[in-house]
């Protein structure tokens, strides 16, 4: 249960920073409630129930891309999920590449990065990254998105023991 939370927060903070996933449309009323969600409800015990999706397949156009162009790829809104998943689709070997774009100007960016490193395990350098955005970045989105991959990252050492 405590992955899935925390994939799913990170797949939120994802969404936050610019990430466009499928939105699955309202069924029943397409004016937006203004209703407060109720109160102790829980998250998504599945995937099936969760709102929104991310990609999980490296695109095409991007799969023969060095790590370096796809970070540079980051900064764009338009490619920055894909780059996203293609950088974390390439493990250890962009974890250098991606710890630079950790200090880019724009929190989106930074919040992509996060979510790259968040998906490699067992690198120390990706932890202590991880947990100085947490406690310093001046976005508030990467500060969660980070506190999000730490817990991922946590959560997934838990259950390979």
């Amino acid at each position: 249960m405590h992955y899935l939370r925390a994939t799913l927060l990170l797949t939120t903070a994802l969404l936050l920073c610019g990430c466009r996933g499928e939105v699955t449309p309202p069924t029943t009323n397409s004016e937006p409630s203004h209703e407060p969600a109720p109160i102790g409800k829980s998250l998504p015990d599945s995937p099936a129930e969760t709102p929104a999706t991310i990609p999980t397949e490296v695109p095409a156009e991007l799969s023969n891309l060095s790590v370096d162009q796809l970070v540079n790829k980051l900064v764009s809104d338009a490619t920055r999920d894909s780059a996203a998943i293609a950088l974390a689709a390439k493990g250890k070997e962009a974890v250098q590449a991606t710890l630079s774009a950790c200090s880019h100007e724009k929190w989106e960016v930074r919040a992509a990065a996060v979510f790259v490193l968040s998906q490699v395990d067992g690198e120390a350098a990706v932890t202590k990254k991880l947990t100085e955005m947490r406690d310093s970045d001046p976005a508030p989105a990467v500060r969660d998105a980070a506190a999000f991959g730490l817990d991922a990252l946590d959560e997934r050492a838990r259950l390979r023991k």
